[in-house]
């Protein structure tokens, strides 16, 4: 019973497949670009780490800006999602993404190798705390989702390493009230000095922890010989 509309028939057939296949690409085009835009495009660490897949993302953010703001001035699903050759543009796009993203984990991974905590951080905070390695105070914010219960590191208010850098004098803990100082086999240092590559000095940090610890429990065994249980619990 077609016969006498085949034609237009067939013409809608084609105008709502090619709707649902661009509705399907251009969302997952978006979600991929709205995902690694502020990483790629706000992220100096990454442009300076990653400088071929920084500029392949400047082109693929002037593409995916482009073909947003035609649909939207078109205003009519049907033309949007059937302009000539929108569906290769976006198939186009989402490739390139996927490089970009590709690209992007491996340099992430990379990382987490050389300090295995940060497997436990999401990427938009371990790209911050990559980003602001240089400057301590600002990778703070963080002390939480790296370390194990601790809620914060005190730096020291005055003292400076010869770069610049801060010193790590104790940490809190993120239960409680509970803080404890840093000790160093350097005993003249101020505490744990925040040099280098931002996973070298936290890797320092998780050193220094386990040092402390132990000093403080080697101290307490000898105390439990030569005080009253209940002094020594107090002490």
């Amino acid at each position: 019973f077609i016969k006498q509309f085949e034609k237009e028939a067939q013409e809608w057939q084609i105008h709502l497949a090619n709707i649902a296949d661009c509705f399907i690409l251009i969302g997952e085009v978006q979600r991929t670009w709205s995902y690694l835009e502020p990483l790629f495009i706000g992220s100096e660490e990454v442009k300076r780490e990653l400088p071929e897949d920084a500029k392949r993302f400047a082109g693929i953010d002037v593409n995916v800006k482009k073909e947003l703001k035609t649909c939207w001035e078109i205003r009519n699903v049907d033309n949007a999602a059937n302009q000539e050759g929108l569906l290769g543009r976006l198939e186009d796009i989402q490739t390139q993404l996927d490089l970009c993203k590709k690209s992007l984990s491996d340099f992430l991974d990379g990382r987490r190798r050389q300090f295995p905590r940060y497997y436990f951080t999401s990427e938009s905070d371990l790209l911050d705390i990559l980003s602001n390695g240089s400057t301590p105070e600002k990778v703070l914010k963080h002390t939480s989702k790296v370390y194990l219960q601790t809620d914060n590191l005190v730096l020291h208010p005055s003292k400076r390493t010869p770069s610049g850098r801060p010193y790590a004098v104790s940490w809190i803990a993120g239960v409680g009230k509970e803080d404890c100082d840093f000790e160093t086999e350097d005993a003249s240092a101020p505490g744990v000095a925040l040099e280098g590559k931002v996973e070298i000095y936290q890797q320092t940090v998780l050193d220094a922890m386990k040092y402390s610890l132990f000093q403080c429990l080697r101290r307490s065994l000898k105390r439990y010989h030569e005080m009253s249980r209940t002094e020594w619990i107090m002490h």
